[in-house]
């Protein structure tokens, strides 16, 4: 969790020193906050993936 948060404010300080309009800040922080957003859902989507492949091997397992 510490290097995304590492990151996370490193490209914050990145994107409060942009000279360009209000509306292109606002825009690609949208971006950035979407990207996030999926990540994280990529991220508990690959887990509950492993665990239920985990849950089914020890079925099949005890079935045996």
């Amino acid at each position: 969790m510490g290097s995304f948060c590492d990151f996370y404010f490193s490209d914050h300080l990145w994107y409060c020193k942009l000279t360009c309009k209000w509306l292109v800040k606002g825009f690609m922080g949208m971006g950035m906050a979407f990207s996030v957003g999926s990540t994280f859902t990529l991220a508990k989507t690959t887990r509950d993936l492993h665990e239920i492949r985990r849950l089914t091997a020890r079925l099949d397992e005890a079935k045996v």
